[in-house]
């Protein structure tokens, strides 16, 4: 009797001690395992916390566009089962931010738009339902670029995302909101959308892991489309230990999967790091990098990549006058409109009527000039594609190109003859920019996104720019063949441990 009366008082002390506000900062999926199954924390109180840090900071960011109306249910709906169940869920109670071009059901999926406003999800997207199936609620819908057209986080719902760790700095995009929310601890995981480097271009900018998988590997159902032949869903975290997590949840055979540092090869593509004096303390984070990996037992060569200034859209390839780019200039129009074709209301709307929707918008004066530009330009591309020289230089071309050339360095290292695991090069072409212009990217994120391939952003520390401005992430990204998702994110987790840790923004006197 006199035990159980213990246990009663403390779990009454634990509630009532952390009643002003369970700490969220920098939480993982483990800490709420822990908090629930061991110390007596509810998941009501773990999602009010994050609510509330959302209600409180989130003014500064514009990284939120929507809170779900029903996390609070959800939770009181998970603390009301058996202890034996909780622990069957491998996502326990974790706070999931979902970039508002995936459905979440009761929840309106708006691309960024105020021409999606009204356009409530009647079920979920196939990712968030695997997640919600595991434990997982979601919590909010985050800001984006609009339609995820660009890498500068400005939306007409959500106004322009900021970073936390510094305001007047970019948090990139598309997946703009979930990178800022994520560093700002305002929910544990990200479910984001990658169709050329959006994913890891804003991760990277936030001290995040950002995982474009294997195209094909994750379903899209569900999800606002710009590119389908490039589109994919991935995890943004701020762990890799978490996003591997998530990533048993999404793709649970994701590939060969590693166990140890020791005996890994990565060709570092040197050409694609920035050459800029303001990024020399970038290339040198870098650098120490590399020095770190060595001493971990990890074989690191310099590689170059046939025509790689091609691969990243930055010259036309031999014998052509147009460079790679993005499909989506083409394939948005008809996909766009076939997937209104499926939701209530707009069954009968042709890209036409995106068009005249959007130009009555944007008379209100938001945010969305360049949006209706490209929305009409795109518009054009697709109506007069057949001929086109980008078109036909895009297309099965491209993949073939760049495909070919990966797979011809990943195959061979020049010192010993060996293949490669992984390709390694920044995220983005050295320190962020302003929120207004975005970073520099230099394309390195095409790699990936015209190969298939699966890349992982990660830091690889901090610095400050030559130019004395704030601390900032360093991002790297490493590429592997195809079907190592699960390679690539083991191997970020047991870096991460050997590498220096996270630096939390500080966005309150609270943090």
């Amino acid at each position: 009797m006199r035990g159980a009366w213990w246990v009663a008082l403390g779990w009454l002390w634990v509630n009532v001690a952390w009643a002003a506000g369970f700490p969220v900062v920098e939480l993982r999926i483990a800490d709420i395992r822990t908090a629930m199954l061991e110390d007596g924390v509810t998941c009501a109180a773990i999602m009010q916390s994050h609510l509330d840090r959302i209600a409180r900071l989130d003014g500064a960011l514009h990284s939120i566009i929507a809170v779900n109306p029903d996390a609070m249910a959800q939770a009181r709906a998970l603390d009301a089962l058996p202890r034996a169940q909780q622990r069957q869920l491998a996502l326990l109670c974790t706070p999931l931010l979902v970039k508002d071009n995936i459905d979440v059901r009761g929840m309106a999926t708006t691309a960024g738009s105020r021409l999606l406003a009204a356009n409530i999800a009647v079920q979920d997207a196939a990712t968030v339902a695997a997640v919600r199936r595991h434990g997982a609620i979601p919590l909010a819908k985050t800001n984006m670029s609009e339609f995820a057209f660009n890498y500068q986080g400005a939306s007409t719902m959500g106004g322009r995302t900021r970073n936390p760790y510094d305001v007047r700095l970019s948090a990139g995009g598309s997946s703009s909101g979930n990178a800022a929310a994520l560093a700002a601890s305002f929910g544990v995981l990200a479910l984001g959308t990658d169709t050329s480097g959006s994913l890891r271009v804003p991760a990277a900018l936030t001290g995040l892991v950002g995982l474009r998988p294997t195209h094909g590997a994750i379903d899209t159902a569900g999800v606002v489309p710009l590119s389908p032949s490039q589109d994919v869903v991935g995890p943004m975290c701020r762990t890799a230990a978490d996003c591997v997590q998530l990533m048993q949840v999404l793709a649970p055979a994701a590939g060969q999967r590693l166990t140890s540092l020791s005996g890994v090869r990565i060709g570092v593509v040197r050409a694609l790091l920035p050459g800029d004096d303001r990024s020399a303390p970038f290339v040198t984070v870098v650098n120490d990098l590399i020095t770190q990996l060595r001493r971990l037992g990890v074989t690191v060569e310099d590689v170059d990549v046939d025509d790689v200034h091609a691969l990243v859209g930055n010259v036309a390839p031999v014998g052509h006058t147009e460079k790679f780019a993005s499909r989506s200039a083409f394939d948005f129009p008809p996909a766009f409109a076939s997937y209104l074709h499926t939701r209530p209301g707009k069954a009968d709307w042709t890209y036409a009527n995106v068009e005249s929707g959007l130009r009555q918008l944007n008379t209100q004066g938001l945010e969305g000039d360049r949006v209706v530009q490209d929305v009409m330009l795109f518009g054009e591309n697709a109506r007069h594609r057949d001929g086109d020289r980008r078109a036909v230089v895009n297309g099965q071309f491209r993949d073939h190109y760049v495909i070919t050339r990966l797979n011809r360095t990943l195959a061979g290292a020049p010192l010993s003859g060996k293949p490669f695991d992984f390709l390694m090069y920044p995220s983005v072409q050295g320190f962020n920019g302003s929120v207004y212009v975005g970073p520099k990217t230099g394309g390195t994120h095409r790699l990936s996104a015209y190969s298939g391939y699966p890349a992982v952003a990660f830091p690889a520390g901090w610095a400050k720019p030559a130019d004395g401005q704030a601390l900032q992430p360093v991002g790297v990204e490493l590429l592997g063949h195809r079907d190592d998702d699960g390679k690539l994110l083991d191997f970020v987790r047991m870096l991460e441990e050997h590498l220096q840790g996270r630096v939390v923004p500080c966005l309150d006197q609270h943090d």
